[in-house]
């Protein structure tokens, strides 16, 4: 009876030694797969984020040549804008030249005038 019970309970260590064993192997395989998932997801935010920095460096740069250019169209509507004033004030200058050679012309016609009524 004690040789049966020490050999049941010899049995009974091997199936629990061997179900260890088994129950070991799965979980080492779901830890191994999970860390490996995980991996995967972290390496795949790592790609994003890396992504993410190139382009927003690239939307930087684009931010920064924009705001040249802006500055550039700023200028030249400036410049523009100077150069139809000065049209304005070049107009007004010679519409002023002009009535004062009128004024002038009118005044040597009745300056001449007289003398002509003379001869």
């Amino acid at each position: 009876m004690f040789r049966e019970h020490q050999k049941s309970q010899e049995e009974l260590k091997n199936e629990i030694n061997r179900k260890r064993v088994i129950a070991e192997k799965a979980v080492e395989r779901l830890t191994t797969e999970n860390v490996q998932a995980l991996n995967d997801d972290i390496s795949q935010a790592y790609l994003n984020q890396h992504k993410l920095d190139s382009e927003a460096r690239k939307l930087q740069a684009n931010v920064i040549k924009l705001g040249k250019q802006a500055q550039q169209w700023m200028a030249i509507c400036n410049n523009l804008n100077g150069a139809v004033k000065d049209l304005g004030d070049i107009k007004t200058w010679t519409s002023k030249i002009e009535d004062d050679i009128k004024f002038i012309s009118k005044t040597i016609e009745e300056s001449v005038q007289p003398t002509d009524v003379e001869q």
